[in-house]
């Protein structure tokens, strides 16, 4: 047991301060010999000493208390304030992500569709392109079509010149009758291909007849007679060379002649 030197009585082993008067046991003894010195005075002031004394320690005690809890309760409050600044930054952050995500999203949309549009317009450009190249190239074999029949009809006219101009000069179809005749007075065949010559009659009841002077040249034949008063007649190239038609009818004495010219 310790003896506090200031009251005298007695206190545990591990005691700093008297339990009874609050004086420091092993402490200064400058401050022990002011303090026996200040409570000696009266029994009054003994105990207004020792009250002094001891609310003094334990204001200072709780004074260093209520630092100690408000320090705590700062640190705590400053942690938690530290915490939530970054929550909320956290927060912010996936905010402008989300939204970034967005704006690149509705970004690569927007390319998409502008793609498909644009490759729709390639489509319809080719083909555009297709089907005028496919025009075209109708157009370029019509134009070698005509180009052969051109060809073909300077050819006719060559052999027609050289070997029967003289006769198609002077051939003569005879008197024309406005009802009856022909199409034409001179028709060009192809060796091998047919072609039609157009009769007019407009006679009641009358019969047409024709005759050709030579029939290794050409063949004939006849259709049905139309609502014009027309007999298709048929003539069939065989060999080349010239033949004349001479065409009559039953009822009276009008004919009229076809010159046929057969070409290779």
């Amino acid at each position: 047991m310790k003896k506090c030197s200031n009251c005298g009585r007695n206190n545990p082993e591990d005691s700093l301060f008297c339990e009874y008067c609050g004086v420091m046991i092993d402490g200064n003894h400058a401050n022990e010999n002011n303090k026996t010195e200040s409570c000696e005075t009266s029994e009054t002031a003994d105990h207004n000493c020792r009250d002094g004394i001891v609310s003094g320690v334990i204001h200072e005690d709780l004074s260093n208390k209520s630092k100690y809890n408000s320090n705590s309760v700062g640190e705590s409050y400053v942690g938690d304030k530290s915490s939530t600044k970054w929550k909320v930054a956290f927060g912010i952050m996936i905010v402008v992500a989300l939204i970034s995500m967005a704006v690149l999203g509705l970004s690569c949309y927007d390319l998409w569709e502008t793609n498909l549009g644009l490759e729709d317009k390639y489509n319809k450009l080719s083909q555009d392109y297709s089907d005028e190249l496919t025009l075209n190239t109708k157009y370029i074999k019509e134009i070698k079509g005509y180009k052969s029949s051109i060809n073909d009809y300077k050819k006719q006219i060559k052999e027609i010149s050289s070997g029967i101009y003289d006769e198609i000069y002077t051939f003569d179809p005879g008197n024309y009758y406005k009802d009856f005749h022909s199409s034409t007075d001179i028709l060009v065949v192809k060796k091998g291909n047919k072609k039609q010559l157009d009769i007019y009659m407009d006679i009641s009841n009358a019969n047409v007849n024709w005759e050709w002077t030579s029939g290794l040249v050409c063949d004939s034949d006849y259709g049905e007679w139309n609502l014009n008063s027309t007999l298709p007649v048929y003539i069939v190239g065989k060999e080349k060379g010239t033949t004349v038609f001479t065409f009559s009818n039953s009822k009276n004495s009008e004919t009229f002649k076809v010159l046929v010219v057969v070409v290779d």
